[in-house]
């Protein structure tokens, strides 16, 4: 079997760590390239490194922010059998005018990654999205509303967050450049794009705890560093059920010739769920959580301290529930519990917290 070539942006991240990981463990015969913006931090490197044999995954350094041209400098995709884009777009700064900018800079290095793919005939590229390009700002207000057509795009320039914005405006790049392909040619690249919500389940190293979302989270709530958070519900997936359909789109010929986005979520869950989960398990991890939930009154008066609050507020009270049968059926995953995801990823956390 000829030796199959996997690029990954983001590879040091929550899920291309994980991903990097799998591959590597069980897919026999790849190899494993994958860019990070964390070069120089000798800390995470270091970690990261732990977590693989030596030589089994590449790095290079590339940050998305400083050179439009980071994921294709020197032809990298040459010989690329697929494509995994998990980078995210992480702006920080409260500059309008600098978040506009560094959403261009993202857009503009995404576009320069899935045409390279295209000129190199890569065969599969899969870009990470986020479900929020569906469900939106101000989510359907029919509490038995269920979210099941991936296929339906909100407006992004109704979507605030600055991130959420540039992952949707790069996703459609994507689909974009895709479409342009000859028709006539019977090497195109083929597009799959996953729509998760809430990634949930253990981080591989400790430095991902305070760079990822889901993972800062629940850390939050263990470590009692937030007084409360508002009520607001979840759909959730455990990340290495993404992992898993990564492996079926390597392993089974007949979802390498396959495009579509997928919503992905097992299950939804309110943040009082998360917390109560957490105290439950409190013989395991040995914390006692004091996080709880926020009412409507302390959110009203902290949105007058913090506008972003503001954005939360359709969110509120506001059931939330994803579709992801489709996913689930397409890639042949069983999906695991919400509840013992959770867990997992507060005993490691704790347990990778107390690491010096």
């Amino acid at each position: 079997m000829a030796q199959q070539r996997i690029f990954i942006t983001g590879v040091t991240g929550y899920l291309g760590s994980h991903l990097a990981k799998a591959i590597s463990t069980q897919i026999p015969n790849t190899f494993i390239m994958g860019t990070t913006k964390s070069i120089q931090n000798t800390q995470k490197i270091s970690e990261f490194r732990q977590v693989f044999q030596p030589n089994q995954v590449e790095l290079i350094d590339a940050d998305m922010f400083k050179s439009r041209d980071c994921f294709i400098r020197n032809n990298v995709l040459e010989k690329i059998d697929m494509v995994v884009h998990t980078a995210a777009p992480l702006i920080q700064t409260s500059s309008k005018g600098q978040q506009e900018e560094q959403i261009k800079m993202y857009l503009e290095s995404t576009q320069n990654l899935i045409e390279s793919a295209i000129r190199n005939k890569v065969k599969k590229f899969v870009f990470i999205g986020a479900a929020s390009s569906v469900i939106g700002q101000h989510p359907v207000k029919d509490k038995g509303f269920i979210y099941n057509d991936p296929n339906v795009w909100v407006e992004p320039k109704t979507i605030v967050k600055p991130n959420e914005r540039a992952k949707i405006l790069s996703e459609k790049i994507c689909w974009n450049a895709i479409r342009k392909q000859d028709p006539s040619n019977s090497n195109q690249t083929q597009l799959i794009s996953l729509l998760p919500y809430f990634m949930t389940g253990p981080p591989l190293y400790k430095s991902i705890i305070d760079e990822n979302s889901s993972c800062q989270a629940i850390a939050s709530i263990l470590n009692n560093s937030q007084y409360g958070f508002p009520e607001v519900q979840l759909p959730i997936v455990d990340v290495r059920d993404v992992v898993q359909a990564h492996l079926s789109l390597i392993k089974y010929d007949p979802l390498k010739q396959m495009s579509g986005r997928f919503l992905v979520s097992s299950e939804s869950k309110w943040f009082s769920e998360i917390i109560e989960v957490l105290k439950s398990d409190r013989k395991v991890h040995g914390k006692k959580i004091k996080t709880r939930i926020l009412g409507n009154f302390t959110l009203s008066f902290g949105r007058i301290i913090n506008p972003e609050i503001s954005h939360l507020m359709p969110f509120v009270d506001q059931p939330i529930h994803i579709d992801g049968s489709e996913f689930s059926r397409v890639f042949n995953i069983k999906y695991r519990s919400a509840e013992q995801s959770i867990k997992e990823m507060a005993i490691e956390i704790v347990n990778m917290q107390k690491q010096k």
